[in-house]
C-alpha cells in the first residue's frame, strides 16, 4: 500500500494552481501590483527636496521628496530614487505616480520629470 500523493495529482495540482493566479491576474487587467494594493488613481507630485548620494562606488542617484494631493484634497508626501539615466530633477519639477486609492501611502512613480527644460533639448552643431 502506497502513501502520498501519485506523479500525476501533483502535476494537476500544480496546473490547477497555476491557472488560479493566471485567472487572477487577467481579472486585474492584466497589472499585478492592482492584485496587492487594489484600485489605483494617477496623479501629478511635485518635488520639495533632493537629496545626493553614492550607490556602488560611483554611481551618483537623487533621493527625491514630493508631494502630491488625492481625491479628497489631503496632502501626502513619498520618496523616489532618481538615476542619471533617468536624468537627474530640479526642486519644482513634476513627476507622474500612481497611488492606491484605500491607502494613498502606497505610491509608485510611473513617470520621473514631466517638466521639459532648455538644457534638455540643446543641439549641437558639427562644423
Amino acid at each position: 500500500m502506497k502513501i502520498g500523493l501519485g506523479y500525476w495529482s501533483v502535476i494537476t495540482l500544480f496546473f490547477v494552481g497555476f491557472m488560479i493566479v493566471a485567472i487572477a491576474f487577467a481579472w486585474n487587467g492584466y497589472e499585478f501590483r492592482q492584485i496587492f494594493i487594489g484600485p489605483t488613481n494617477k496623479t501629478n507630485a511635485k518635488i520639495e527636496s533632493i537629496k545626493t548620494a553614492y550607490e556602488a562606488r560611483y554611481l551618483q542617484v537623487q533621493r527625491v521628496r514630493y508631494k502630491f494631493h488625492d481625491e479628497q484634497g489631503i496632502w501626502h508626501n513619498g520618496f523616489a530614487k532618481i538615476t542619471p539615466m533617468e536624468g537627474f530633477r530640479e526642486l519644482g519639477d513634476v513627476l507622474k505616480i500612481e497611488y492606491s486609492i484605500s491607502n494613498p501611502k502606497k505610491t509608485e512613480v510611473v513617470q520621473k520629470g514631466l517638466t521639459l527644460r532648455k538644457d534638455t533639448f540643446t543641439i549641437k552643431r558639427a562644423l
